[in-house]
């Protein structure tokens, strides 16, 4: 954009345009994408908040651009515009911009106030807008669509967070050296029984939060089966022959009879998080922000 500047001010000092219309060539498709804290599910009403976490798409010369002014730690203000960023991509047609997009937006996370990152990432999945057929009318003719609440947490969510708790929980042991009470009562050539209670919230998902009771049992240090009950409905979810494949700081990939799964997660300010889109190999993923309470013992509610 430096050169379009350069021209409107050389314009507005009564210069010509350096190139007249028939001499401009057109280059690729380039797409931005402006990342707000607003809460698109509640009338787009602007946030506010601390940046408790912030996790940046990773830039690709001349692909993917990101125009931000903020960190981690940061304060979105309720006395300026509450733009986090602009994110920028360009490809050589606009369904790679909108690749570059959509692969962009899927890692970038956020904790703190609310944002408008799924409704973006809705959008450019919706078939209107893939289509090309969208105008300024477009978010009020299809809010049913893109602005819906997914009904209920996904499977695979619940998986996923659930074992990252269980991950979680064992670099912990790791660390800090902690014999677990169920380890008290250990016996050879029995598998060893882990129970526990985690709750999930999400500000998009419709009930925003559930309960579980789970029930691991280990076969061997990277291999367990996992028993999962939602306390409201009873509804029982069996995982059996999961296996840990890596662990790192911040995420983990394990898999199961249905495929490979990866796992991205976050301990900030006592409060641990695991990340959506993170599901390979398949097309389900959710992308929303699921919190998990360590402990068990409340609720941990994603900040307005």
């Amino acid at each position: 954009m430096g050169d379009l500047v350069e021209w409107q001010l050389r314009v507005a000092s009564g210069e010509r345009l350096p190139l007249r219309q028939d001499q401009l060539r057109i280059n690729g498709h380039s797409i931005e994408a402006r990342v707000y804290a607003e809460d698109p599910y509640n009338n787009f009403l602007p946030g506010n908040g601390r940046l408790s976490y912030l996790s940046e798409p990773t830039l690709k010369e001349g692909r993917v651009r990101l125009e931000s002014g903020v960190r981690e730690g940061d304060e979105i203000s309720i006395f300026y515009d509450p733009m986090i960023a602009k994110l920028v991509t360009w490809g050589e047609t606009r369904e790679a911009a909108v690749r570059e997009m959509s692969a962009a937006l899927a890692n970038y996370r956020i904790y703190g106030p609310a944002t408008n990152l799924k409704f973006l990432r809705t959008v450019l999945n919706h078939n209107v807008f893939q289509d090309w057929k969208y105008d300024i009318g477009y978010i009020g003719r299809y809010a049913s669509e893109i602005l819906a609440k997914t009904k209920g947490f996904a499977q695979s969510e619940i998986l996923r967070a659930v074992v990252a708790h269980v991950l979680a929980k064992r670099k912990q042991i790791q660390s800090e050296g902690i014999i677990p009470s169920t380890l008290l009562n250990f016996r050879v050539n029995v598998p060893l029984v882990e129970e526990f209670t985690v709750s999930l919230h999400s500000a998009t998902i419709d009930p925003h939060e559930i309960h579980l009771n789970c029930v691991v049992s280990w076969h061997s240090a990277q291999a367990f089966d996992l028993k999962v009950t939602e306390v409201e409905t009873k509804k029982v979810y069996q995982f059996d022959h999961l296996r840990i494949a890596e662990t790192s700081q911040r995420s983990a990939a394990f898999s199961d009879t249905n495929g490979f799964y990866r796992v991205n997660f976050a301990e900030v300010e006592g409060r641990f998080l695991v990340f959506g889109d993170c599901l390979l190999y398949t097309s389900d993923a959710a992308d929303d922000l699921l919190c998990v309470d360590l402990g068990g013992r409340r609720i941990i509610k994603k900040k307005k």
